[in-house]
């Protein structure tokens, strides 16, 4: 894996994390799914200036895989656009598009540094 690619540094703003366990089964057409469809449809909102697709080291190799996708806000007035303009109806998609086959969760993070 390189890290050659150097990525914009945030010392400030929000992140908006989901954290999604996939079923092994459907781990293919989900990672087309998040990187073709998801993905810009969370960057086409502009309510955020990067995204990071992260996979979770530490889970059992039994368990179905996990992974955490974090967006990016410079600011709160944009996280703030985000939840009251978007996030219902992008919530809802991974709903209806999954149904029992993920579990997710979501989290907001303030970068202190």
């Amino acid at each position: 894996m390189a890290f050659d690619v150097e990525m914009p540094v945030v010392t400030s703003g929000i992140i908006y994390n989901i954290t999604m366990q996939v079923e092994k089964q459907l781990l293919d057409e989900w990672l087309i799914w998040i990187q073709q469809e998801h993905i810009p449809a969370m960057m086409g909102t502009g309510c955020f200036i990067k995204h990071q697709l992260l996979k979770l080291m530490s889970s059992p190799e039994n368990d179905d895989p996990t992974f955490a996708i974090q967006y990016f806000a410079s600011t709160i007035f944009k996280f703030n656009q985000f939840e009251s303009q978007y996030l219902d109806q992008l919530l809802k998609k991974i709903s209806e598009k999954w149904n029992t086959g993920i579990v997710f969760y979501t989290t907001n993070l303030e970068i202190v540094n």
